[in-house]
């Protein structure tokens, strides 16, 4: 669903639309991330525990007021003015679509992802699994992905995808803060769990990405439209968020190892290189999924 003007220009709220979902996307996978890294984290002390929790509390409350900014965003878009955020017939239409029933389950989970107290141990323990299926699950409900011919295994591969960015973009700000608050030591110890998991996973998004752009795209044609562009420009992201996990993995954490001061620092830098690429691929996406439709 996009709104433009009769020249073909791209609305300011298509604009404000898609800044509004790239940085949903981002809070949403980062609390996700977050949520994950417990399992492949080890080491972690009661303190970096602590300040985990708060972080996905953060991330996840952020991500919910933006998600739904953007579904509220969306009356604008239907409407073809600013002034449908104000019409009260077209919110309603918005929110129920498909899109909005997407906006309110990930919602829902990002909502139940805020640490609650006062949970029996049981709910406690389950409830982090059941957030993170409810709010990569509402992504599902909604995109190309969900138009008439596209297969249900390719549906169901948006998640996976969106799981293993999670992965990624957790496990860098976790290994970011240990960067620069732990020895040279610890880090190494921490890039070493991150990376036993990550040398199996961060691969199969390349195949996953790979797998759903095929099921979409009609054509070689159509990577010549923006739609195709987007979709190369985020296959040359992520070949480069590999060239620098690989550069991490082979050349900086043994200098770690070795207790090479100077190595934290280039680390640190690497990492921080790894998000800003992950956030440009997750702006491109936004771009394609607000504003480029695809060539059918």
């Amino acid at each position: 669903m996009t709104a433009r003007n009769i020249d073909g220009a791209v609305e300011s709220f298509d604009l404000a639309s898609l800044v509004l979902r790239a940085a949903g996307y981002y809070a949403c996978l980062q609390a996700v991330g977050l949520a994950m890294a417990p399992a492949w984290a080890r080491t972690l002390s009661p303190e970096e525990r602590r300040h985990l929790g708060t972080s996905v509390r953060n991330f996840a409350l952020a991500a919910a007021g933006l998600v739904l900014a953007h579904r509220l965003l969306d009356a604008a878009r239907l409407a073809g003015d600013w002034s449908g955020v104000l019409d009260g017939r077209i919110e309603r239409l918005a929110w129920h679509s498909a899109a909005g029933a997407s906006s309110l389950v990930t919602t829902a989970g990002l909502l139940l992802m805020a640490p609650h107290r006062g949970v029996s141990p049981g709910i406690a323990r389950v409830r982090p699994t059941l957030a993170c299926i409810l709010v990569l699950g509402g992504f599902a409900l909604t995109g190309h992905t969900t138009e008439s011919g596209v297969p249900l295994v390719v549906r169901a591969l948006v998640p996976v995808h969106l799981a293993l960015l999670a992965f990624w973009l957790g496990g860098l700000a976790v290994l970011i803060r240990a960067t620069r608050t732990l020895d040279e030591r610890a880090v190494a110890t921490r890039a070493s769990e991150f990376s036993a998991v990550a040398i199996w996973l961060v691969p199969l998004i390349a195949v996953v990405g790979v797998s759903i752009a095929a099921a979409l795209l009609p054509g070689l044609a159509a990577l010549r439209e923006p739609y195709g562009r987007g979709l190369a420009g985020k296959v040359c992201l992520y070949a480069a968020l590999l060239a620098l996990a690989a550069l991490n993995r082979q050349v900086l954490v043994p200098q770690l190892r070795s207790q090479q001061a100077a190595a934290r620092r280039q680390l640190l830098r690497a990492l921080r290189a790894e998000q800003c690429l992950l956030a440009g691929a997750l702006l491109v996406t936004a771009g394609i999924t607000t504003i480029w439709g695809i060539g059918r």
